[in-house]
């Protein structure tokens, strides 16, 4: 048995081998004489894929579940069309859209006064709406192209002006936070003067500004060209703190106030104004006790036109306006305080009994020292870096005191305001407070004292 099995074996193994042999060596020589192409109608690696798919089979050649037809599969494509068009028509008649991007920004006040001896008055102070966005972003170097367009409500009328409406320039590279800012700022944007005049309403403590910053017209925007940057900037990479030792600003402005309600042809003396300001920052850490101190000087020369009638007699001028300021700053947690001196210098026009024309000029100071402390929880629990600027509103709560004075003419002898606040401020969100300020003002007209008191509740939110 065992000696035929053996033969058996050999003779199936011959069998098996001859026909691979045979192939292989038919296979040597068609390589050798030509390129064997494969057949016209062999399908591709996409069409087997998708004959797989239709026959519920996957890629190894196991079964997937319940096969889908061809039918299905467009139906599918339909449907996935039709989805498509229903979220395009949505997204294009209920979305704003812009062809790049932009940030919506408001600020709102409602108030509530009473003074002595009248009756309690709801007004409605200011409505602000802005639009700012970026026109053209430099990711290599951060040299962007930058726009800010915003709408106010004029507070003497309540009509609708435009409010900030400029572009800027980063003239410098940005991205290196330790190497020093240039930026070129031009249209109609706020002044640069001091403390006062800079800082936004989201961020003082008051409800009413300053004596001097009204009355000397420095918080008012006006149309020009500002270049402002600074030098030998300290960063602190923990807490992203920056701060540069010395911060300077330039502008060339029309001198005129912004063009609304009351200024309509932009610059009617025909003069353009200079002014410029430059700080200096204490240049520590974001931990150290002498963080958000600060020095400021600013200056501001300018020209206006000046009218004076007498009866028929009507006399026309034009003088020089100049305005000196300082100011001394220390924002920080949980006690800050703010100095700042305003000298102002504004020609006077007058006909005299004999028709004769009149001018003097006339010399105004102001300064206001204001003290806050802070206290409370963080809006955000557990967040602890904070900007610079953050230290405006670091806490929840925040009673201050402020006094306010106002010399109108140093000519005159005894005359001048004072205005002295107590005042507590309770903040909601970084742009939300309620705010409570009693006011007592004393009006000292040569011998005699004008004196009232002043309560003002004011809600203010922005976003």
């Amino acid at each position: 048995m065992r000696s035929l099995l053996v033969p058996g074996l050999l003779l199936a193994l011959l069998a098996v081998q001859s026909p691979a042999i045979a192939a292989e060596s038919d296979g040597a020589a068609a390589t050798a004489s030509t390129v064997v192409e494969p057949p016209v109608d062999a399908p591709s690696q996409a069409e087997e894929e998708d004959q797989k798919l239709l026959k519920g089979t996957d890629s190894t050649g196991g079964e997937k579940g319940d096969a889908i037809t061809r039918e299905d599969f467009e139906g599918l494509k339909t449907d996935i069309e039709v989805l498509r068009e229903q979220w395009q028509r949505k997204l294009d008649k209920g979305t704003v859209q812009s062809t790049r991007n932009v940030r919506l920004t408001g600020n709102f006040q409602v108030r509530y006064g009473v003074a002595e001896a009248a009756n309690g008055t709801f007004s409605i102070p200011q409505v602000q709406l802005g639009l700012k966005g970026n026109l053209s972003r430099d990711y290599e170097e951060g040299r962007n192209l930058d726009y800010s367009v915003g709408l106010t409500t004029d507070k003497g009328n309540f009509a609708i002006i435009p409010n900030d409406v400029l572009l800027s320039y980063q003239l410098l590279p940005s991205l290196d936070q330790e190497k020093p800012y240039l930026v070129i700022t031009a249209g109609q944007q706020k002044k640069p003067f001091g403390l006062e005049a800079t800082t936004g309403d989201d961020k003082k403590p008051t409800i009413s500004g300053a004596q001097f910053a009204s009355t000397l017209k420095l918080n008012e925007r006006d149309i020009g060209v500002l270049i402002n940057g600074d030098l030998f900037p300290s960063v602190d990479y923990g807490f992203k703190y920056r701060v540069p030792l010395f911060e300077y600003n330039f502008m060339v402005l029309n001198g005129n106030g912004p063009v609304g309600s009351s200024n309509t042809t932009g610059n009617n003396d025909n003069h353009l104004d200079l002014l410029g300001r430059v700080t200096l920052n204490a240049p520590v850490d974001y931990s150290s006790i002498f963080r958000g101190l600060t020095l400021g000087a600013s200056i501001y020369d300018g020209s206006t036109s000046l009218s004076a009638t007498r009866g028929s007699v009507t006399l026309k001028d034009k003088g020089r306006k100049r305005r000196y300021g300082a100011d001394l700053s220390y924002v920080n947690t949980p006690i800050g305080f703010t100095l700042e001196y305003v000298r102002g210098e504004d020609p006077s026009l007058s006909v005299s009994t004999t028709n004769q024309k009149v001018a003097k000029q006339v010399d105004s100071e102001g300064y206001t020292f204001t003290l806050f402390y802070n206290f409370g929880e963080q809006f955000v629990k557990g967040y602890t870096q904070q900007d610079r600027y953050d230290d405006w509103w670091p806490a929840t709560y925040q009673p201050f005191f402020r006094f306010d004075s106002f010399v109108a003419d140093k000519d005159s002898t005894h005359i001048h305001k004072d205005v002295y606040t107590v005042g507590f401020n309770w903040f909601f969100a970084e742009t939300t407070k309620l705010q409570i300020n009693y006011n007592r003002i004393n009006d000292y007209q040569a011998s005699k004292v004008d004196r009232k008191d002043e309560l003002l509740t004011q809600f203010q939110f922005g976003f």
